[in-house]
């Protein structure tokens, strides 16, 4: 469902980075143990089907996790139609989404209607004679021609041929010997040709023809697992580290053993190789190293902190198809990197540091054009400003000192052509703020027709002509700031309660109040009233001059200025995650990003698809705030 994003930081404030891990950073896992429904905390083997599920393969069973909750599989007593048995070592699914199952007591297909399986039956050597494999299997494969080919511990490989009902034992060829009970470890192909790896044989190649294995390489005879890099090199996993293996040149070419800043164990029990070829080398005993494209290495080792491993004890690593990395362990249940996690970073208050956001109610945001740093307005917790390269806050406060901050309550900021920045807050009309000597001066909003003094402002705005308007709540006005007099004046009696403000490229003026979209009419005052049925909350043209009104209850609106018509509406039933879009921003892709009270969404006008982020994905909490939303010259949002 996700692809790859730019990067949000969300605050308490939030940011929305897309982390993109980089060599020396350490990923958060996502632990799923039996605390989660995981049948058993020992996870030896995990695939990714076709539909999506992710099985794994456990001491106690097989487990299908939907991405909220497990199905389980086990053997039960007398049940034919059950797994022959609850110790999972290998599962795979062929070309046509057949589940293959290998057990401690032989190999299974699920059909997937029915929740049952159907155990296989073989030919041994020279046998005419169906019997039921009940030895260890310990890895599944398919060849392009749709035959399993399982390897297993007493019976070596067993081709079942696409069609047939029973699978064949294959022969060992050693020394002009024909060998029947050996162990095959692991089983892959490569460039149409199916390799084995067997204990005390070594690298075996499976001579479809003469229908029997023979040995290619007796230097390393013992192994647990094996993988194809894809450029002509097998990697071949055992006791004493990785060996890479050269086909064409039927050698070993390299090899990674214990030692300082190369593996943390010897014991090496599965790999993967990810998007980038960085090598993953799961150990028992080590956790998981990872062996860089530039041949430096990273590890992954056990511990409580959130970049710590359940178990020293690796058994199985995938990547799936969203590039999420599924580690299973042999103590710890299941460990999940997913990259996507790691974009929306938290920014929230410790209550404990001197050096802190003031509050976890954000209300705005501005990015200092000059130096970078972010200033935030809270709700109660006054003004902070935030110096990234320095992660070193200077918070402001209202204090009984006429150049402080007027109310704790900054509702909005701006940044006008000059560099001053001007705040809005709620109980205190609007601020002027020096941030280089962190004095603020107070302007009030004073209606002279009416003589009240309008505490409540809300929004504070610059168009291009650069005249600041301000908007109070209450029975709140529009004002504009005259600089010859140094003081806002109210603009239009008729302009109640605005509460989004908005200049179009073509110079038009827009704002939103509890029901309508107005187009400000700057000289004659005579606005044009669009009734919307719903407070209007965000208003935003796009890169490519769509004007966009997002509501509180009746979605997002796709309006049309010329005309003054809505030309689509889009709800929660077109797939949006909330009917109150309080926030709208856009990304590099043209994308839309919109903040409301129930979750993110990200929207492609072009595909008129949404994609919902939620808690669950990373987000500190499912709700927004009104008017808190930024973008910064990064390209990351706030």
């Amino acid at each position: 469902m996700r692809n790859t994003l730019r990067s949000i930081v969300i605050f308490s404030l939030y940011i929305l980075p897309v982390l993109e891990t980089g060599a020396g950073e350490l990923p958060t896992l996502l632990r799923l143990g039996i605390e989660k429904g995981l049948s058993n905390n020992s996870v030896r083997c995990i695939i990714q089907d076709r539909q999506g599920f992710i099985w794994l393969g456990t001491y106690d069973g097989l487990n299908r996790f939907d991405g909220s909750q497990f199905r389980i599989f086990r053997n039960r007593i007398g049940d034919s139609a059950s797994l022959p048995h609850n110790y999972i070592y290998a599962l795979h699914e062929d070309p046509e989404g057949n589940l293959w199952v290998g057990t401690g007591q032989g190999l299974a297909s699920l059909d997937h209607t029915t929740g049952k399986f159907s155990r296989l039956y073989l030919y041994g050597y020279r046998s005419n004679k169906p019997q039921l494999n009940s030895f260890s299997v310990n890895g599944i494969y398919s060849d392009g021609q749709g035959n399993i080919l399982a390897g297993t511990n007493g019976t070596g490989l067993l081709v079942k041929k696409k069609g047939e009902p029973f699978a064949r034992q294959v022969p060992l060829l050693a020394a002009k010997k024909i060998i029947t009970v050996y162990d095959a470890r692991a089983v892959i192909g490569v460039g149409g040709q199916t390799f084995i790896f067997v204990n005390n044989y070594g690298i075996c190649l499976f001579d479809q023809n003469r229908k029997i294995l023979i040995p290619l390489n007796t230097t390393i005879i013992s192994g647990n697992c094996m993988l194809s890099d894809g450029a002509g090199h097998i990697w071949v996993g055992s006791d004493k580290g990785v060996d890479r293996y050269s086909i064409a040149a039927n050698k070993y070419i390299s090899s990674v053993r214990m030692g300082s800043g190369q593996l943390t164990s010897s014991q090496v029990s599965c790999l993967y190789l990810d998007n980038n070829k960085d090598l993953w080398i799961g150990t028992d005993g080590g956790g998981i190293n990872i062996l860089r494209s530039n041949g430096q290495f990273n590890y992954l080792q056990p511990g409580v902190g959130k970049s710590s491993l359940s178990s020293e004890a690796v058994g199985s690593i995938i990547g799936d198809n969203e590039n999420r990395i599924w580690i299973g362990t042999l103590k710890g249940g299941c460990n999940l990197i997913d990259p996507f996690k790691n974009r929306f970073q938290t920014v929230a208050a410790d209550p404990l540091s001197s050096n802190t956001l003031p509050s976890n109610f954000i209300h705005a945001f501005r990015e200092n054009r000059e130096t970078g740093e972010i200033l935030i307005g809270t709700d109660g917790g006054g003004l902070s400003v935030w110096n990234r390269a320095t992660n070193i806050y200077r918070n402001f406060k209202q204090r009984n000192d006429p150049t402080s901050l007027s109310h704790n309550s900054v509702t909005s900021i701006i940044q006008d052509r000059e560099g001053a920045f001007w705040l809005a807050t709620y109980g205190g009309g609007i601020n002027r703020f020096n941030s280089t000597d962190g004095r603020f001066k107070r302007y009030p909003c004073i209606n002279d027709s009416t003589g009240s003094h309008d505490k409540n402002a809300i929004l504070v705005y610059e168009d291009r002509a650069g005249t600041i308007w301000a908007s109070t709540f209450g029975d709140g006005k529009v004002y504009v700031f005259n600089r010859q007099k140094d003081k806002f004046e109210v603009f239009s009696q008729e302009l109640n309660n605005i509460i989004a403000l908005a200049e179009d490229r073509q110079g038009r003026l827009w704002a939103g109040n509890a029901n309508n979209l107005i187009k400000i009419d700057r000289l004659g005052k005579a606005h044009q009233i669009y009734d919307m049925g719903k407070p209007v909350r965000s208003i935003y043209e796009d890169k490519k001059g769509r004007l966009w009104v997002g509501s509180e209850g009746g979605g997002l609106k796709l309006f049309h200025a010329e005309s003054g018509k809505t030309l689509r509406r889009y709800s929660d039933i077109d797939g949006l995650c909330n009917n109150s879009v309080l926030n709208i921003l856009e990304d590099e892709y043209g994308h839309l990003w919109l903040s409301t009270f129930n979750g993110l969404s990200r929207f492609d006008p072009q595909k008129e698809i949404f994609e919902n982020f939620y808690q669950g994905d990373g987000l500190q909490s499912n709700q927004f705030n009104f008017n808190a939303a930024e973008k910064l010259a990064s390209g990351e949002m706030l």
